[in-house]
This record gives C-alpha cells, sequence and structure tokens, in this order.
C-alpha cells in the first residue's frame, strides 16, 4: 500500500481584480449607480477560502463614498481615543 503524503504548497496568488466593486461593501461604482463621481481607486486585503484552507489575497477595485465616509471617521475617533 502506498502512502498518503499531506503536502502543503504555499501558493501567492495574484491581485483579485474587482472591477467596478466596492472593495469593502463589494457594491457596485460603476457609471450610472450613482457612486461613480465620488469613488476612488482602492485596494484591501482579503481572505479567500478554497476547499477548506484560508488563503490571504490582495483584492483591487474602487471604494465607495459611504465607506470612505465610515473609514475616515473611524479613523478620526481612533486618534481622539
Amino acid at each position: 500500500m502506498g502512502k498518503h503524503l499531506d503536502i502543503t504548497m504555499d501558493f501567492n496568488f495574484p491581485d483579485i481584480d474587482l472591477g467596478n466593486r466596492c472593495t469593502s461593501c463589494g457594491k457596485d461604482t460603476s457609471f450610472g449607480t450613482g457612486l461613480f463621481v465620488n469613488r476612488i481607486p482602492s485596494d484591501a486585503d482579503a481572505e479567500l477560502v478554497l476547499s477548506g484552507k484560508t488563503y490571504h489575497v490582495t483584492v483591487e477595485g474602487y471604494m465607495c463614498i459611504e465607506c470612505q465616509t465610515s473609514c475616515e471617521k473611524t479613523k478620526k475617533e481612533q486618534e481622539n481615543n
């Protein structure tokens, strides 16, 4: 009988392009959605789960104005504490 080897491969995934999606909330920021004008280019760290294994990846896209406002508010609160 053959021996079963548990081989864990450390795989580096390329950045994942979300297109017009917000890297924080996933909303569509494309033209005509009302979120196009105030969006900013963004990338974020994320987790990708495949077959029960978790991989750390970077996603690229845009950040919508709602998430920008939320991030700025959180940052100001942290600075004041």
